[in-house]
């Protein structure tokens, strides 16, 4: 795959994130594969086709040094560590793309990963690949803009593992790129609106079904889209009033919290402690973008206590 440049990062589960960036002024054309298809040795994420690059790594990796992470963006207890990086303003050329890669500490088990536009809220596509050779998980993010820059927010929960554990692990959400070549809806990321709206027009001319939702799309006359959560803020929510919004959160937790066994579910018992504070600090919005990352199984508990207000927050 030929880029323009990729950001490299590794965190440690002392908080310090070291950083890289190559691009391809630097030795020629940048063409990079992934830890899964190849087993030469390697310095990063990414094999590099000139291995010039892999030199080039290593010597800014060791100038560069680490830096520690505040605990905004860094927070960790002895079950679980939770992390945030905002990167702004990543540069791209039209027709081209970078790529950002982030390494989790050696042994480390993803349970939840969230990369989100920071100007939109709406949840963005990655891809999560066990490294065996690195014995981590790499997270990966395709960066395309029309706009010339790309931004970000990644949010990922943690845990560190032993080696049975980190070998049998797979991690798994509804936001994966399962291919890492097939550019998930770049044409999007690089058309204008007048081109997006011609390709529009000629497929509905052309009697292609489009159903368009706010954070994805199922194009075809088969196409479905499974198990997609989605947040719609309709008229009739807005008009809900805050205390039955709290009470119906209230209700949840608790039962939230008799039933959870695992640390997935653990960190949706706290994304609606979360909303909850939100609610009490009457912003509305922020509790139902914050609903609206939670799991099957909240939505599940939330349909069977009969709490229709926030299982209409959870659609």
């Amino acid at each position: 795959m030929i880029v323009n440049s990729v950001i490299i990062e590794k965190i440690e589960y002392d908080g310090t994130l070291k950083t890289v960036q190559l691009t391809s002024d630097y030795t020629g054309q940048l063409i990079i594969a992934f830890p899964d298809e190849y087993t030469d040795k390697r310095s990063g994420p990414f094999y590099f086709q000139n291995r010039q690059y892999d030199k080039v790594f290593r010597k800014m990796a060791r100038a560069n040094g680490s830096r520690r992470l505040d605990p905004r963006h860094f927070q960790r207890n002895e079950l679980l560590t939770q992390l945030r990086i905002p990167w702004r303003n990543i540069p791209t050329e039209r027709n081209e793309f970078s790529y950002y890669a982030l390494s989790l500490p050696e042994y480390a088990i993803p349970l939840e990963v969230v990369i989100s536009n920071p100007h939109t809220k709406s949840r963005m596509k990655k891809a999560v690949i066990k490294d065996k050779q690195k014995k981590c998980y790499v997270i990966y993010i395709e960066c395309r803009s029309r706009f010339g820059v790309f931004s970000f927010d990644l949010d990922c929960t943690f845990k560190n593992a032993r080696r049975q554990e980190f070998d049998k692990y797979q991690y798994s959400d509804d936001d994966l790129i399962e291919d890492v070549y097939a550019h998930y809806d770049a044409w999007e990321a690089l058309a204008s609106d007048n081109e997006r709206d011609q390709v529009n027009i000629y497929m509905e001319g052309n009697n292609v079904e489009i159903y368009t939702v706010q954070q994805a799309a199922a194009v075809g006359r088969n196409a479905q889209a499974n198990n997609t959560h989605m947040s719609q803020i309709k008229q009739d929510q807005q008009r809900l009033e805050p205390e039955k919004i709290l009470e119906s959160l209230v209700k949840l937790r608790e039962e939230m919290m008799k039933l959870a066994n695992s640390p997935e579910q653990v960190i949706d018992v706290a994304k609606i402690a979360e909303a909850e504070i939100a609610v009490n600090e009457g912003d509305i919005p922020k509790a139902k973008n914050i609903l609206s990352t939670v799991g099957k199984w909240t939505y599940d508990i939330a349909t069977k206590l009969g709490v229709a207000l926030v299982v209409e927050q959870l659609k």
